[in-house]
C-alpha cells in the first residue's frame, strides 16, 4: 500500500517589506482554485531553505482562503502551497514579491486498494458536521429525510428545525442567508445526493458587528454541497398519476449555488394529500435585534376555518393545491448583497367531520351536535426585496414586501342548528423593515424602523332553513410603526446599551351585521361598528450584557409610556387611558462542564389589549352559532415567566439530551364572557381581571449507535394549564392536565434493511374548580415501517400505524393504517415509485378536544385507499 502526499493551495501574498536578516517580514494572502476561484481551506502552506526539513514558518488558510506568517527577511525561501487532490505547487521567495493571487489546479488521484471512510460526526469548537452520505439510506431522497435521523436534530411535523430541543435561527446554503425562515423549499427539495455535510453553528450570533456583545444560545444550520453539485443548475422533476379519486402530483425544482450568487426555484402541483405550501411557511426565528419581535399580528373576525386533528396530514387532507416560489440572492459588490422573493400560492381544500360540543358551567352543561363540510379557497401572493450589508464593523438589512391574499368558504352545517355559511376575505400588506447598526468612536450606533400597512376586509353569511340570511361586511385597516435609535458601549466582557423609540398602533375597524338576530335577543336589524382604536408608545429600554467564554447573560429593563385613544360609535366621546409599564427581563446560560450547559430566563411582559374585536359595542359575526362583542374599556394584560433548562451533548458519541422547566402566571385584563341562546354562544368582554397559568416540564434523551447503525431517543411532557372563564353568569376555572411520551427507534444492522419506530402516548385530564371532571382522554400510535433493499435497484417500504383514542368512556376508537412503498432506480438519476397509502380503507377518525371551557368529541373522514405511480428525475 503506497503512502500518498498530494495537496493543493489558494493564496494572496503582500510585499515583502523589511531590511536586514535579523528582522522578519509579514506575508499572506488567499488560496483559491483555478477553475471556480472558490477559496480553499486547510491549505498547509510552508516557508523552508533549499533542504525542506529546515522549516522556517507555516500556517494554514482559514475558511476564506487567506493564510498569514512571518518569515526572517534576506533569505532564499521557498513557500511550498498543499492540500489532498491538489497539484503542490513551491515558490522561491528571494529578492521579488511572489504574486498577490496564486491560482492551482486540481490533480486527480489514484487511489490503489485504499477507501477512504470519512467519521459520520466531526466536532470543532463549536461547529458540528455530519458527513450525510454515512446517514442516508432506505427511501430517503431529500435532505429532510436525512436530517430526520441526524443525532441531536429533530424536525417536527410542521416542519420547523430543532437542535437539541430548541428550534435553530438560521438556516443556510454554503454560508448564505439565501432562504430567510421559509427553510422547508430546501429541507423538502434538495436531494441528499448533492450534500456533502450538514453543519451545526452552536451558539450562533447572525448579526456579526454584534458577535463581541451579545451571545445565543440557539444554533445555526448550514448545508456543504459536493463538489460536483456546485457552480451548476441542480435538481429534480417528477411526475405522477393514481387513483381513488383521479390523482395527481407534479414537482420541478431547482438551485444553483456559485461563488457569488445562489437560485432556488420550485414549481409544484397535486391533489394528492401532499400539502406542499408548509414548504413556504415562515417559521418565527429569534430576533437578535429586537427580543420583543418586529410586527403585531391581529385576531381574524371570521372564525369558519377548519380545525385539523391530531393525526398525519396526509390522511385527512383533501386538495388541490398549487405552489411557485423563486429566491435568488446575488453579491453586488463586495460586503454587499441583494435578496429577492416571488411567491404565489392556492389551494382548494375539503374536510368533512362530524362532532359533539359540550360546554361546561357549574351547574348545568349546553350539549351541540353538528356535522359539517367545510370548504375553502386560500390564495396569496407575495414579493420581497432585500439588501444586506454583515461586516464586522456595520450591519446593514433593509426588507420591502407586499403580499396579498384572498380566501373564500363555504360550511354546510348539520345537525342541532342546520345552515349553509359563505365567507370571503382579502387582505393587503405592505412592510418595510430597516435596520442599521454601526461601529464608531467605541460605540456601537443602532438605528432601527420597521413600518408595515394591513388592509383586511371580509363579506360573510349564515343561511339557517325557514329565516332570512344573516350577513356581515367588515374591514379592518392598521398602521404600525417602530422606530427607535440607541448606543452599544463595550465594557471589557459587558456592554451597556441604551434605547430610545416610539411605536404606534393605528386601528380603524367597521362592520354592518344585518339579519334576523332573534336568537341572540336582538330583532331583525343593522348592528354597526365604527371603531378606532390608537396606541402610542414611548419607550426607554437599558440592556446590561456580559460574554464571555462559556457564559451569557443578559439583562433588559424596558420601560414603556403606553397612550391609548379609543372612540366607537356608541359612545359619546373619545375614550383615552395612559399607562407607564415596565418588563424587566433576564436571560443567563453557563456551560457547567464539557457539553453541559445552565439555562435560565425570566420576565415580566405587560401589554395594552390591542385586538380591536375585543372592544366592538355591537355583535360581530364569528361563525354560525359564535358572535362577539366588546369592553368599552381598555385593558392590559400581564405576564410573569420563568424557565430552567438543562442541555447536554457530547456529539462524538452521538449523545444528546435536553430537560426544560416552564411556569408562567398571567393575569389578563378583559374577561371572557360566554352566554348560551339556545346552540347560539355570544361571548362578550368585561372590564374584569383573572388569571391564568401554565407548567411544563419536558426532557428528551438520544443516542447513536454508529456501529450497528441505531439510533434511540426518548422524550417525556408534563404540562398543565389553567383559565378563567365567565359562563351564563357563573365564574369557571377549568384546567387540563397532560402526560405525553415519545420513544423512537431507528436501526439499519444490515445493509439490506432497516426498521423505524415511533410511539405517542398522551394522556389529557379535563376538569373544573367545582370538583367536575371529563372522563380522561388517551391516545396512543404507534407507527412501525420497514424497509428492505434486495437489489441496488429496487428499495421496498411498508409501513404499520396502529390507533387508540378514547372519545369518552363509553367510546373507543381502534383503527388501523397501512401504506406501502416500491422504488426503483432505472440509471443513476432516474427512478420509478409506487406507492399505496391507507390500503385498509379507514374512512373516520375520531379524538377529542378540549377548548375554551367545552369538551369536543370530533371525527372527521379521512382520504380512501390511494395508489400513485411516479417517475423522478434528478440532475
Amino acid at each position: 500500500m503506497r503512502t500518498l502526499s498530494l495537496f493543493c493551495v489558494l493564496v494572496f501574498l503582500v510585499p515583502i517589506i523589511g531590511h536586514g536578516q535579523d528582522k522578519k517580514v509579514d506575508i499572506g494572502g488567499r488560496i483559491r482554485d483555478a477553475i471556480s476561484i472558490e477559496p480553499l481551506i486547510g491549505v498547509i502552506v510552508t516557508a523552508y531553505l533549499d533542504d525542506p526539513v529546515q522549516v522556517l514558518a507555516y500556517a494554514t488558510s482559514d475558511v476564506e482562503g487567506k493564510y498569514h506568517m512571518r518569515i526572517p527577511h534576506g533569505l532564499k525561501v521557498r513557500i511550498k502551497f498543499s492540500l489532498l487532490g491538489y497539484a503542490t505547487q513551491t515558490i522561491s521567495l528571494e529578492h521579488s514579491a511572489i504574486a498577490s493571487v496564486i491560482f492551482l489546479e486540481k490533480e486527480v488521484i489514484s487511489l490503489q486498494e485504499i477507501k477512504i471512510k470519512l467519521p459520520k460526526i466531526t466536532h470543532t469548537k463549536d461547529t458540528i458536521r455530519y458527513q450525510v452520505d454515512q446517514f442516508a439510506g432506505g427511501m430517503d431522497r431529500s435532505i429532510g429525510d436525512v436530517l430526520k435521523k441526524l443525532p441531536g436534530i429533530e424536525v417536527s411535523d410542521n416542519g420547523q428545525i430543532m437542535y437539541n430541543g430548541v428550534a435553530i435561527n438560521r438556516f443556510y446554503i454554503e454560508g448564505k442567508n439565501l432562504l430567510d425562515n421559509q427553510y422547508g423549499l430546501a429541507v423538502e427539495n434538495i436531494n441528499f445526493s448533492d450534500v456533502n455535510q450538514v453543519e451545526v453553528l452552536e451558539n450562533h450570533q447572525p448579526v456579526k458587528v454584534l458577535e463581541d456583545i451579545y451571545g445565543s444560545d440557539r444554533a445555526a444550520i448550514n448545508i456543504k454541497l459536493k463538489d460536483k453539485s456546485k457552480m451548476k443548475w441542480i435538481g429534480n422533476v417528477s411526475a405522477g398519476l393514481g387513483f381513488s379519486p383521479l390523482l395527481g402530483d407534479m414537482s420541478t425544482h431547482t438551485l444553483n449555488v456559485s461563488a457569488d450568487w445562489q437560485s432556488i426555484n420550485t414549481l409544484k402541483a397535486n391533489n394528492s394529500g401532499t400539502n406542499i405550501t408548509k414548504e413556504v411557511k415562515q417559521f418565527s426565528v429569534e430576533d437578535l435585534i429586537d427580543s420583543k419581535g418586529k410586527f403585531p399580528t391581529w385576531a381574524d373576525p371570521l372564525q369558519m376555518q377548519f380545525t385539523p386533528p391530531n393525526l398525519r396530514e396526509s390522511r385527512y387532507y383533501f386538495n388541490e393545491s398549487v405552489l411557485a416560489n423563486s429566491k435568488s440572492i446575488w453579491d453586488l459588490k463586495k460586503d454587499l448583497t441583494a435578496k429577492a422573493t416571488i411567491e404565489f400560492t392556492r389551494d382548494e381544500l375539503e374536510n368533512k367531520m362530524a362532532a359533539s360540543r359540550t360546554y361546561l358551567a357549574t351547574d348545568s352543561i349546553f350539549h351541540f351536535l353538528e356535522h359539517s363540510t367545510h370548504r375553502s379557497t386560500p390564495n396569496s401572493f407575495r414579493l420581497s426585496f432585500n439588501l444586506n450589508s454583515n461586516i464586522e464593523k456595520q450591519f446593514l438589512d433593509n426588507t420591502l414586501s407586499v403580499s396579498l391574499q384572498k380566501e373564500g368558504m363555504d360550511v354546510g352545517i348539520g345537525g342541532t342548528t342546520t345552515n349553509e355559511q359563505e365567507g370571503n376575505i382579502r387582505r393587503y400588506q405592505i412592510s418595510n423593515d430597516f435596520d442599521f447598526i454601526k461601529q464608531f468612536a467605541g460605540q456601537k450606533w443602532k438605528v432601527r424602523s420597521s413600518s408595515l400597512l394591513d388592509l383586511y376586509s371580509l363579506r360573510g353569511s349564515v343561511s339557517y332553513p325557514e329565516i332570512s340570511a344573516i350577513s356581515q361586511k367588515a374591514k379592518r385597516n392598521s398602521f404600525y410603526q417602530d422606530a427607535s435609535v440607541g448606543t452599544i458601549l463595550p465594557l471589557k466582557g459587558w456592554s451597556f446599551e441604551n434605547k430610545l423609540g416610539v411605536k404606534l398602533n393605528f386601528q380603524d375597524m367597521d362592520s354592518d351585521l344585518e339579519g334576523v338576530i332573534g336568537m341572540i335577543g336582538a330583532k331583525q336589524g343593522h348592528y354597526i361598528n365604527e371603531l378606532s382604536l390608537n396606541l402610542t408608545d414611548l419607550y426607554y429600554e437599558g440592556i446590561l450584557a456580559l460574554k464571555k467564554e462559556g457564559s451569557n447573560m443578559r439583562i433588559q429593563f424596558p420601560l414603556r409610556y403606553s397612550s391609548v385613544a379609543m372612540r366607537r360609535k356608541n359612545s359619546l366621546g373619545r375614550h383615552h387611558e395612559a399607562f407607564l409599564l415596565a418588563e424587566p427581563s433576564i436571560s443567563y446560560s453557563r456551560d457547567l462542564t464539557t457539553g453541559l450547559t445552565l439555562h435560565l430566563r425570566a420576565s415580566m411582559d405587560n401589554e395594552v389589549v390591542s385586538d380591536p374585536i375585543q372592544y366592538l359595542d355591537e355583535p360581530i359575526l364569528r361563525n354560525y352559532r359564535f358572535f362577539t362583542s366588546g369592553s368599552d374599556s381598555i385593558a392590559r394584560n400581564r405576564r410573569l415567566s420563568s424557565s430552567l433548562g438543562l442541555s447536554y451533548r457530547d456529539p462524538i458519541a452521538a449523545i444528546f439530551g435536553h430537560v426544560n422547566m416552564r411556569y408562567a402566571n398571567n393575569t389578563n385584563g378583559l374577561l371572557s364572557a360566554n352566554r348560551f341562546e339556545g346552540p347560539i354562544v355570544v361571548r362578550e368582554f368585561f372590564l374584569s381581571s383573572n388569571r391564568g397559568s401554565m407548567f411544563n416540564i419536558s426532557g428528551k434523551i438520544g443516542k447513536g449507535f454508529f456501529e450497528s447503525n441505531t439510533s434511540v431517543s426518548l422524550q417525556v411532557q408534563y404540562s398543565s394549564n389553567s383559565s378563567t372563564f365567565e359562563q351564563n353568569g357563573q365564574m369557571l376555572r377549568q384546567s387540563l392536565r397532560s402526560i405525553y411520551f415519545n420513544p423512537i427507534l431507528t436501526t439499519a444492522p444490515f445493509s439490506w434493511s432497516s426498521l423505524d419506530y415511533s410511539g405517542k402516548l398522551s394522556y389529557r385530564r379535563f376538569g373544573t374548580a367545582n370538583g367536575w371532571q371529563a372522563d380522561p382522554s388517551l391516545s396512543w400510535i404507534n407507527s412501525l415501517t420497514l424497509t428492505c433493499i434486495p437489489s441496488s435497484k429496487i428499495r421496498l417500504y411498508t409501513s404499520y400505524e396502529y390507533l387508540h383514542n378514547e372519545i369518552d368512556k363509553d367510546s373507543r376508537v381502534q383503527q388501523q393504517f397501512l401504506d406501502f412503498g416500491a422504488r426503483f432506480k432505472w440509471r443513476h438519476n432516474l427512478e420509478l415509485d409506487l406507492k399505496g397509502s391507507n390500503i385498509l380503507n379507514e374512512r373516520s377518525f375520531g379524538h377529542t378536544q378540549f377548548t375554551d371551557a367545552s369538551i369536543n368529541s370530533v371525527y372527521y373522514s379521512l382520504r380512501p385507499a390511494n395508489y400513485l405511480c411516479s417517475v423522478y428525475y434528478n440532475f
